[in-house]
């Protein structure tokens, strides 16, 4: 499935949100709770992860309701609809059954560079956790080739709907590894304050 122009450059919008910081584990508590947030503040580059290095550039971003709510009404609307477009496969007794991630993958070397989309994983609290399913965005994605210049590898990626989002979490790709989640924590909890 490709993603059509108006897609990329939502989920490439970059802003920069500042304001106080909140400890990790109370931004989450921060704030309302349920139902919509009219005036989300928050764009794709504000939630997502970066791994670098070795040739290769991963940005993973979570498509869970409990963060999206606070992002803009264009960031919402295109990653429901990329959830939305894959139907039933990742719902479980109507609701999403996953932790669900979009990764975004382009090469940093003049050579192509070969992923492995297994190889991406979630730590946390010390259990590694393996994605349950992997869906294709990008046509080319079954390929596992990245290029300088190429059009980034896009997909879905589910987990285990046991991960805790108001956690810290670690994300690894073989020797690469962020521990930026807790940033993303208090990002979402300042959000909270904002769009009361």
């Amino acid at each position: 499935m490709k993603m059509n122009a108006v897609a990329v450059s939502l989920i490439s919008a970059t802003v920069l949100v500042c304001g106080p910081s909140l400890p990790a584990s109370r931004a989450f508590q921060t704030g309302p709770s349920g139902g919509e947030t009219e005036e989300g503040i928050l764009e794709t580059e504000d939630i997502s992860v970066i791994l670098q290095g070795s040739g290769v550039w991963i940005r993973i971003t979570p498509m869970d309701e409990e963060i999206l709510r606070y992002c803009t009404e264009d960031t919402r609307s295109t990653y429901r609809k990329m959830l939305e477009n894959q139907g039933e496969a990742l719902k479980s007794d109507g609701d999403y059954g996953y932790k669900t991630f979009l990764i975004s993958l382009q090469g940093r070397s003049e050579n192509e560079v070969y992923f492995d989309p297994t190889e991406l994983k979630i730590v946390q609290q010390g259990k590694f956790y393996k994605p349950s399913q992997i869906i294709p965005i990008s046509s080319t994605f079954d390929k596992r080739i990245l290029t300088l210049y190429g059009t980034p590898e896009m997909a879905i990626y589910a987990f285990s709907k046991e991960i805790d989002l108001t956690l810290p979490l670690e994300f690894k790709y073989k020797e690469l590894s962020s521990n930026k989640w807790d940033e993303i924590i208090r990002t979402v909890g300042e959000a909270k304050l904002r769009t009361r």
